[in-house]
């Protein structure tokens, strides 16, 4: 069988879930299979975390976004598709998506959308495209095959894109399990944390979607009542606005703000239990890598679809706890927790667990594998 032409588009490569993923997944492809390609627009932060055998294109000087003035760049992406004779385009952002897919549509190439998250968080304008008949019409049309990384993510396709259920196809986002596992060395000498002082523990961008004012509210609370540490790891133009909120709660001495670092595997073996106020809490890789670690999980749950939400990667009592907006009553929680050493152990084995049978990322490739297979197939028949 001749090697399958694999086009990936995304918005830009800075550091991100999607973007992330990506990476991830072209570097642990079967390359005696698949021949990968990458297109993407603006600033290139993880170019160089790509294998020597990837070739990535820089198609635009900008991000990459859907807009009027931007449908010139659509030939351009015919270009790579025929140069390179792609078989199959691989999606993983909106806009980017968009537009390659209309280039993929015009030489009849299968396009596969990754979903990377919630419709209804989508921006002001993909709310508009997707909400208008004809444009769901098309975008319809346009792909081939959605992916979904959690059932969530099926039902907003179903119901506010009217996909049809049988072009849905659910494959989580899996994470290295061997890289993430407890075996680890934690860091806390490096973090100058005593060994019996609890600690709490984020990573991800500092976005306002992560929620990072609902975190530290709920620590300051959980400062009064035991003696405990909180680290948050990550960047963005936030940062400096969460710190000065931490001085304002008085609890900056407890708060490290640890910005980007490489070493997140051992980061996490830090922690005592993983903690997440994102606002719709879906299946996030950085959950998934603490789980792997033996970590359980914290997720507040502001309101009963997030519940449902953060219930696809936290059984309250079983890997670990769903918390309420209600600051007390959080924290409350999170302290009869962190005092509980035995039941932190036990649910930090079951965090392990799940991943390892659900979310091994090996089995995500093989998926995705045979998922450009399938539809190069089809194509031939057609």
């Amino acid at each position: 069988m001749d090697k399958i032409n694999i086009l990936h588009t995304i918005n830009n490569l800075q550091v991100g879930g999607s973007e992330k993923f990506l990476v991830n997944l072209v570097n642990a492809m079967d390359d005696s299979r698949f021949t990968n390609y990458i297109t993407y627009g603006g600033d290139s932060t993880l170019l160089n975390e790509f294998k020597y055998n990837i070739r990535v294109i820089k198609i635009y000087e900008s991000t990459l976004s859907f807009t009027p003035k931007s449908l010139y760049l659509i030939p351009r992406f015919v270009d790579v598709i025929r140069k390179y004779n792609i078989d199959v385009v691989h999606a993983h952002l909106f806009d980017s998506g968009l537009l390659t897919s209309i280039a993929a549509k015009l030489n009849k190439t299968p396009v596969i959308y990754h979903v990377p998250g919630l419709l209804e968080t989508q921006t002001k304008k993909q709310k508009i495209i997707s909400r208008m008949p004809i444009f769901r019409k098309l975008i319809n049309e346009l792909y081939s095959v959605y992916i979904a990384g959690q059932k969530y993510s099926v039902q907003e396709l179903i119901n506010r894109w009217h996909v049809p259920e049988d072009k849905i196809k659910i494959i989580h986002h899996g994470i290295d399990i061997e890289r993430f596992n407890p075996c680890l060395k934690d860091l806390r000498d490096e973090f100058n944390i005593d060994p019996g002082t609890p600690v709490l523990g984020f990573v991800g961008r500092l976005h306002p979607e992560k929620g990072i004012p609902d975190m530290l509210r709920i620590f300051k609370e959980v400062r009064k009542q035991i003696n405990s540490k909180l680290i948050i790891v990550g960047d963005g133009e936030h940062r400096t606005k969460y710190e000065q909120l931490a001085i304002k709660f008085g609890i900056d001495n407890d708060v490290n703000f640890t910005g980007f670092r490489n070493d997140i595997p051992e980061v996490m073996k830090t922690f005592d239990v993983y903690f997440q106020t994102t606002h719709a809490p879906l299946i996030g890789t950085t959950v998934l890598e603490a789980m792997a670690v033996g970590k359980p999980i914290i997720t507040l749950a502001r309101n009963e679809e997030e519940v449902k939400m953060a219930m696809e990667t936290v059984k309250p009592g079983v890997n670990g706890i769903i918390i309420p907006p209600d600051e007390k009553r959080a924290a409350e929680m999170i302290c009869e927790l962190l005092r509980d050493k035995d039941r932190l152990e036990e649910m930090g084995k079951e965090s392990r667990k799940i991943v390892e049978e659900k979310f091994d990322f090996r089995d995500t490739v093989k998926k995705l594998e045979r998922l450009y297979i399938e539809l190069v197939n089809s194509r031939k028949r057609a």
